[in-house]
């Protein structure tokens, strides 16, 4: 055993994980004279490793922590079935709100909707007469007419309103106080239908519509003071004060008479630069024609006859479809003559009478 080339084995024997490290058999003092080309010999078989050395008394405690993942080591327990019937008795459970609570206390009940005959009413009370009929007459109908004059002079609308309810009460019970000034009230009423607030335009355009029923033909003298304002205000963005300068118009033309009116109509209607206030001049004139007859139109003076044929010739040729159609309404009652194209060839220039030769060929 003392031999130079020593051979150190180790038992090929598969340790236990109660036994030991195996000895190394060599001689005393022959690890520090071993040969460089001595061969050890490892056994490769499986075996557990070996225990941890033993801690020192003060070192600390070492703690092993052991995690188990999903799916490792045994398996994971099923969730018991569910008892034969309780698919059809939660199918049958009727299901609950999923509104929050906080939303059901808080939430207000819809109002509910008024029928489509309501609210047309309130549209139409909305643009309705703005002086009541239970107006009372003035027991000094002179004061009150110096009275109307003061008010629409003042800048408060208010005030203005006031005036013009006066107004109406002395054209409803006192139209002969009106008549004495009338130029001077027509001045101040014209100039309130150009008034900047609607109200006070809208009260007098009815103010206006009032005075032609009381008045009538006495406004034929100063009949431009007010007609060209009501014209202007036919054109307004605001549709109820179109509809009251429309009823004012409209009741000109039944009060007054009918040269003065075909006059008016033609003069500062349809000849007015805005295209609404043209549909309005024509919308009126085929109104008095179709009252008066395709007769009696052309039996009108001359001036007057050729004041409409004209007019309408020319509002034959607008670009407004409303305008164009109030013409050919205006047309075809006059078609009803049979002289109505020789009586057009005198009036209507050429090139506009070959622009509308076929419109009239159509309506006949």
């Amino acid at each position: 055993m003392s031999t130079e080339n020593q051979e150190e084995r180790v038992s090929a024997t598969p340790c236990s994980p109660a036994s030991a490290p195996p000895a190394i058999s060599s001689a005393p003092g022959a690890a520090s004279d071993a040969a460089p080309d001595a061969t050890e010999l490892v056994d490769l078989s499986p075996c557990t490793p070996p225990p941890p050395p033993a801690l020192a008394s003060g070192s600390p405690p070492v703690v092993e922590l052991q995690l188990e993942l999903p799916g490792a080591g045994a398996e994971q327990a099923a969730p018991p079935p569910p008892p034969p019937g309780a698919a059809a008795a939660a199918a049958a459970r009727p299901r609950r709100s999923v509104i929050p609570r906080q939303l059901k206390r808080n939430s207000v009940a819809p109002a509910p909707r008024e029928p489509l005959r309501t609210r047309q009413a309130a549209k139409q009370s909305s643009g309705g007469c703005l002086f009541p009929d239970t107006l009372r007459p003035a027991d000094k109908p002179r004061d009150a007419l110096q009275t109307y004059f003061h008010q629409l002079d003042s800048p408060e609308w208010e005030v203005a309103m006031q005036g013009l309810q006066t107004l109406v009460r002395l054209c409803r019970h006192h139209p002969d106080t009106v008549q004495a000034n009338l130029h001077a009230v027509l001045v101040a009423l014209g100039r309130q239908v150009r008034n900047l607030r609607s109200q006070v335009s809208r009260a007098a355009c009815q103010a206006a519509g009032e005075l032609f029923l009381a008045l009538k033909r006495a406004l034929e003298t100063d009949l431009d003071e007010l007609v060209v304002p009501l014209f202007h205000r036919a054109a307004d963005t605001n549709k109820f004060l179109r509809a009251d300068s429309n009823a004012a118009l409209d009741r000109m033309v039944e009060t007054i008479s009918t040269g003065r009116a075909i006059a008016a109509i033609c003069c500062k209607g349809a000849t007015h630069q805005h295209a609404l206030v043209r549909t309005t001049a024509a919308r009126l004139l085929a109104g008095v024609v179709t009252r008066l007859g395709a007769e009696r139109t052309m039996s009108l003076p001359r001036d007057t006859r050729d004041k409409v044929l004209l007019t309408g010739a020319n509002l034959l040729t607008e670009g407004s479809l409303d305008t164009r159609c109030h013409a050919k309404q205006m047309f075809r009652v006059l078609a009803a003559q049979h002289n109505l194209v020789f009586v057009m060839t005198e009036v209507v220039p050429p090139p506009l009478m070959r622009n509308i030769a076929k419109t009239l060929q159509a309506l006949k």
